[in-house]
């Protein structure tokens, strides 16, 4: 074979060509495969990031594929005048991914020289706080929701109160299909299949419960499924008919935080999921009570909300003021 494709180059050349092409196609399959198993919502935010660095480089008559180690801790000096430490470790991220599907098998943003020294430096002089946003309770979403009959309104007082007492982060409620929601006795069953804790998109199970009362989240949800268009996928809807955004849930939690009396600057798209873990706690439920509702794998991270819910309820400075009193 090997002296049949030297007296024949056109032969040889022309299985070379098949490989080649061969190879190419197995490259682009490799890549959609790769792209699956990165989650929707992960994606787009990497995909957001990569264009911000885009843009910059172009900006700046800079190379962003592949950068160099001078552009890249310009750029993350830049923006670090913009947004947190944890944004620009997404950042990093995103470059990394964009690198690597684009041929540059394992390149990393941070193994360029002088990066992780930066990084490291940044975090130091940086505040590394998280900017947690307030979180909203029932008796300011009672204020803060309006009773119309508007098809918009209907879904706002859905969309708060399911995120409310479902625990669920933004992304979730603007991920929720239709088919994903199915009536229960108790109120609705909710299926997630993209979360932040559901790594492989097995699917996670949550509830709606039927509480009764005018901010019974079912009631709600059956009010906006009557109304919705049933020839759209997603449960929680655009203006123009597509699936709503996750900055369309900061903007109407803000309009409602607004409502109640509250800054809307401090709140956000969490602030449902931290509103009902810390009541929760403030009810005493216990721990393991509110994760099989938040799904949280660290018990740390709720305890974190408890500890804050109840901050100063059971305060050994009020026994001693007790025992104080009784002596005088």
């Amino acid at each position: 074979m090997e002296n049949d494709e030297k007296l024949n180059p056109i032969a040889h050349a022309h299985n070379a060509r098949a490989l080649t092409t061969k190879l190419q196609e197995l490259g682009e399959e490799a890549r959609e495969i790769i792209a699956a198993g990165v989650p929707k919502n992960t994606r787009r935010t990497y995909n957001a990031q990569w264009r911000k660095f885009h843009l910059w480089c172009a900006e700046h008559d800079r190379c962003a594929l592949p950068t160099e180690a001078e552009t890249l801790i310009l750029y993350l000096t830049a923006r670090s005048h913009e947004v947190k430490v944890t944004t620009l470790n997404v950042a990093l991220a995103a470059i990394t991914v964009a690198h690597r599907e684009a041929g540059y098998a394992d390149w990393a943003a941070t193994d360029l020289q002088g990066v992780r020294v930066f990084m490291r430096g940044l975090r130091r002089t940086k505040s590394m706080a998280p900017e947690k946003k307030a979180a909203l309770f029932l008796a300011d979403i009672a204020k803060g929701l309006l009773p119309s009959l508007l098809a918009r309104h209907v879904q706002t007082r859905a969309l708060i109160l399911v995120g409310f007492f479902a625990a669920l982060r933004r992304s979730e409620l603007v991920g929720l299909n239709i088919a994903d929601v199915e009536k229960i006795p108790n109120g609705y069953r909710l299926m997630i299949w993209h979360s932040k804790t559901d790594k492989t998109d097995e699917g996670q199970v949550v509830s709606v419960p039927r509480t009764g009362g005018p901010l019974c989240p079912s009631t709600a949800l059956s009010a906006w499924i009557e109304q919705r268009d049933g020839g759209i996928e997603a449960l929680f809807t655009s203006r123009g008919g597509g699936r709503m955004t996750v900055d369309t849930v900061v903007f109407r939690v803000k309009a409602v935080a607004r409502r109640a009396g509250l800054d809307p600057a401090l709140y956000a798209g969490h602030s449902l999921r931290s509103g009902f873990v810390t009541e929760a706690a403030r009810h005493s439920a216990g721990e393991h009570e509110i994760m099989k509702i938040t799904r949280h794998r660290s018990e740390r991270t709720v305890r974190g909300y408890i500890q804050e819910g109840t901050l100063g309820a059971n305060h050994p400075g009020l026994l001693i003021a007790a025992a104080f009193e009784e002596q005088e």
